[in-house]
């Protein structure tokens, strides 16, 4: 909540400050990574990409188109009080 009023006054412009790396991604479960990639639209991974977390994330990082922000992100910058 006090975090609001500093974020607003910042004026964020995510499209030109968010960029999409491994550690963001490893916050997310593998579960939460699938949702991710179909939401980029990225989401025709082979056997192995789906094997483990760690080849999920870089498949993930090749595909997402440039500039794709999560929505969860965007939504972490509107929380009203």
């Amino acid at each position: 909540e006090w975090l609001n009023p500093i974020v607003n006054a910042l004026d964020v412009d995510y499209a030109k400050e968010f960029v999409l790396t491994s550690e963001y991604l490893d916050l997310y479960t593998k579960e939460q990574l699938l949702g991710l990639a179909k939401e980029a639209k990225s989401n025709a991974f082979t056997k192995d990409e789906l094997s483990k977390k760690a080849a999920l994330v870089e498949a993930i990082l090749k595909r997402a188109p440039k500039g794709f922000i999560p929505k969860d992100f965007q939504k972490a910058g509107r929380v009203s009080a």
